[in-house]
């Protein structure tokens, strides 16, 4: 599961589906629009302090491309989101 999930554009229909399963899971449910994406929490392109905060470059894209790292944003969420920090 982690391989196809960490994938990049040809796996985002299953991503964005398992993000999906896991809100209903959790008893969350979303009403999504066309223009949701998911998006990473941790960014899958880290800045120089991003780097400075793993042992390592392979530690840092293992967890950028965990399940929990992704999120689920609308077009206009994700655009006030940027590359903001926490």
């Amino acid at each position: 599961l982690r391989n196809n999930v960490a994938q990049p554009s040809s796996r985002k229909p299953l991503r964005r589906y398992l993000v999906l399963r896991v809100n209903a899971a959790m008893g969350e449910v979303l009403t999504i629009h066309a223009d949701a994406c998911v998006e990473h929490v941790l960014p899958a392109t880290p800045t120089p302090w991003w780097r400075q905060q793993f042992a390592s470059v392979s530690d840092y894209g293992e967890y950028a491309n965990l399940l929990g790292n992704y999120v689920l944003l609308t077009d206009r969420q994700n655009d006030e989101a940027g590359n903001k920090p926490y």
